[in-house]
């Protein structure tokens, strides 16, 4: 059957994944650990990182518009649609990046809190098994572990190098 939480309300699985820079997020998701990857259900990546670059692999190295640069272009965030922000990349793994401010200039955890609120009031979760969100290791913000505060994930992976910066920071989320 399908995967659905434990009071039964049948919402899909979410992962909240956490890697550190320049980790193997693709491997993570996209089932090249297990090649028969057909029985792992429909993903959603969702980059919770101003730097937007969460999905370029999946999409073979093609930078991808973010929500909230197509609203700042658009108007708001009332003015996009779905299609608009989410694309099919490798393995027909559908991919989101939330986009943020330049630093210094705004608050990058309100654009995450945006692009969620947006990507589930436009159906972005339906059809979906899982749910994995790209969310910076430094968390300065509650902005950024809007995944894991607000019941958006049933299990919680968080993936990191052994770096000393990469162990305190998970240790901080």
């Amino acid at each position: 059957g399908e995967p659905v939480d434990e009071e039964g309300s049948g919402r899909r699985d979410r992962n909240a994944l956490h890697p550190p820079a320049g980790s193997d997020l693709c491997r993570a998701v996209d089932g090249s650990a297990d090649p028969d990857h057909r029985h792992q259900g429909a993903r959603l990546i969702v980059g919770c990182d101003p730097k937007a670059d969460s999905t370029r692999l999946i999409l073979n190295a093609k930078a991808q518009d973010t929500v909230l640069h197509l609203a700042a272009q658009e108007g708001s965030v009332e003015d996009l649609e779905l299609q608009d922000v989410l694309k099919i990349g490798y393995k027909d793994i559908k991919c989101v990046e939330s986009g943020g401010p330049e630093p210094g200039v705004g608050c990058a955890g309100r654009g995450v809190i945006t692009s969620i609120n947006f990507l589930e009031e436009n159906g972005a979760y339906d059809n979906v098994d899982y749910v994995s969100y790209d969310v910076l290791g430094d968390v300065v913000c509650g902005g950024f572990a809007m995944p894991i505060r607000e019941n958006k994930a049933q299990e919680i992976y968080i993936v990191m190098s052994g770096e000393m910066m990469a162990l305190y920071a998970a240790n901080t989320i």
